[in-house]
């Protein structure tokens, strides 16, 4: 559709990642969700503590006599102190519909090298014939060697850390632009044995799952909102509100406890008293709350550079890094907005593409350089499609919205190189010659509440190995994977 002068004149194509993006075959944004797939409107600009919805006070707890009661860490100031998380988690969602598909490989149903997708299929995704055998399997699962994110996380990565990584895709189809697909595992991941020190979940968007998409499991207790990097040092405050947010870690542990039911009266005692205790380790332990900075962080500081700090993706984006690696939150979810980049070119969607590879790269290296493991999950509400049309860089450009070309990638980085369980495990279910998820595939294809069960199955058993296994079989009784989990555990345990 060719723009009028004056729609050229004041929404051309920008290189300005953070510019918003016009669609003409778009309404005028109304909605936030909408605002914010395209760009309008970013996360929240504050910090937002943890509550227990419905009541603010536990309805069972015990008499709080000791830090440990208060499910407190005697080592909780972080980095090797603080108490060890199995696998650190790090979520991060494409809002608004990215081409996914482009960047991690799908195949037929032999897997990412299965190229009876067909030059036809792949074109719809926007990959030209001579695009689908170059590829690059350095991270362990085969990329689209000249996408955006393969190139950012090439940029950001050592050999040696590439050579102990591992992962694996799930296509999925979900609805386009829209904040009602079950896609994010970090809640399901605490309550599977995912600890942090300091809160459990961590997030850049004030929202339920700390993103845009909807958190697999809906808990009471709300992510920390991380807007900047050094909204970190929020979580600390030992001057006059000394007790202020550990009053609110306390509730948030203690609700958590599987203890005798009590009357509020007797919870709310406990609850002071908790923090109080809480509050005085906090004043011994974090005097210098810039503990907390990522800026302050020589790792952090080294995988991003100062102008892409200046960015609000990569600096709330350090962040959560600072805090999931450091052990202060079990996992976290970046989300990266303006993901809705069908507008015309290839080159908007590119550029975003090769943010979300440097964003993971970073991650990925600083885990390695900080000696600990990480899980990496990349998703998206909805995909785009490619009419054939190319652009002045000889690609072809994405259109508009195809949900039904969507996928997940999952990345894993371990001290110890992770090993495959399954290798046909790699890729769970595939594409069809019509460039789609397959239906048949795989329980995730059409449902991506299965796809957000899948990612905690394989925490669990990179985490806990085969008890892992058991353990999600045992809690997630209804799973459409429970009679297919052979087939849907890529990796062994890590560590």
């Amino acid at each position: 559709m060719k723009r009028p002068r004056r729609f050229r004149n004041k929404y051309g194509p920008s290189d300005d990642l953070n510019v918003p993006l016009y669609h003409m075959d778009h309404r005028r944004p109304r909605t936030r969700r909408e605002f914010l797939s395209q760009g309008f409107i970013t996360g929240a600009a504050s910090v937002f503590m943890p509550y227990v919805g419905g009541t603010m006070l536990p309805m069972s707890t015990i008499r709080a006599a000791t830090l440990q009661d208060c499910g407190g860490d005697q080592n909780a100031g972080g980095g090797a102190a603080a108490r060890a998380n199995p696998l650190p988690l790090i979520c991060i969602d494409c809002a608004g519909g990215a081409a996914l598909a482009s960047n991690f490989m799908v195949g037929g149903p032999q897997g990412q090298m299965d190229d009876s997708v067909g030059t036809e299929g792949y074109g719809r995704m926007g990959l030209l014939p001579e695009m689908i055998s170059n590829v690059n399997t350095e991270f362990g699962l085969a990329l689209q060697a000249d996408s955006g994110i393969c190139r950012g996380l090439l940029e950001k990565t050592t050999p040696g850390t590439r050579a102990n990584m591992n992962g694996f895709v799930m296509p999925c189809a979900s609805n386009d632009d829209s904040n009602n697909n079950v896609l994010n595992p970090a809640h399901a991941i605490a309550e599977a044995g995912a600890v942090g020190s300091l809160t459990s979940l961590v997030g850049t968007r004030s929202s339920s799952s700390g993103g845009k998409a909807q958190a697999l499991k809906q808990s009471s207790v709300q992510p920390t909102i991380i807007s900047t990097a050094t909204d970190t040092t929020g979580l600390i405050d030992t001057g006059s509100n000394g007790g202020a947010n550990f009053l609110t870690a306390a509730i948030e542990r203690i609700s958590k406890m599987k203890l005798d039911r009590m009357q509020q009266e007797k919870a709310l005692e406990d609850v002071i008293h908790c923090a109080s205790l809480l509050s005085a380790k906090a004043t011994n332990d974090f005097a210098d709350p810039t503990v907390l900075n990522p800026l302050s962080d020589p790792i952090i500081t080294t995988v991003l550079n100062a102008d892409e700090l200046s960015d609000r993706v990569f600096d709330r984006g350090a962040g959560v890094m600072k805090l999931v690696l450091d052990g202060y939150a079990a996992a976290g979810t970046i989300e990266v907005n303006g993901s809705d980049y069908h507008n015309g070119t290839r080159t908007r969607g590119e550029a975003k593409d090769l943010q979300v590879g440097r964003l993971m790269g970073a991650s990925l290296e600083a885990a390695a350089m900080k000696g600990v493991p990480l899980m990496i999950m990349v998703f998206s509400d909805g995909a785009c499609f490619s009419n054939g049309r190319t652009d002045g860089s000889g690609k072809p450009v994405w259109t508009g919205d195809d949900g039904s070309k969507g996928v997940a990638g999952v990345m894993v980085y371990s001290p110890v190189t992770p090993q495959m369980r399954n290798p046909a495990a790699r890729q769970m279910g595939f594409f069809s010659p019509a460039g789609a998820v397959s239906v048949d595939g795989s329980p995730i294809a059409s449902n991506p509440s299965t796809l957000a069960e899948a990612a905690v199955l394989n925490w669990c058993s990179m985490a806990f190995g085969e008890q892992g296994i058991s353990a999600f079989s045992a809690n997630y009784t209804n799973s459409a994977l429970r009679s297919v989990i052979d087939s849907h555990v890529a990796m062994t345990k890590l560590m």
